[in-house]
């Protein structure tokens, strides 16, 4: 379901109280974006958006890899 970029903004202002919201970016260009949203003290939802010209290219991978570091700290 497609949502709008206010819909999307509350999201991410959202995580900022105990989430997270990583960008992959290069050259100033969103290459895709990870966030986590934690639905209780050991339980939480991983999401991962990755643009389609993106795909195949190893951004997931290294967003997971943040995405760890930050849940182990």
């Amino acid at each position: 379901m497609p949502v709008c970029s206010e819909q999307e903004a509350e999201y991410i202002r959202r995580l900022q109280t105990g989430g997270l919201c990583l960008l992959a970016e290069e050259a100033g260009v969103l290459l895709g974006f990870q966030s986590v949203d934690r639905l209780g003290p050991e339980l939480g939802e991983i999401g991962t958006f990755v643009r389609r010209e993106s795909r195949g290219l190893g951004v997931g991978r290294l967003l997971l890899g943040e995405t760890r570091c930050w849940a182990q700290g």
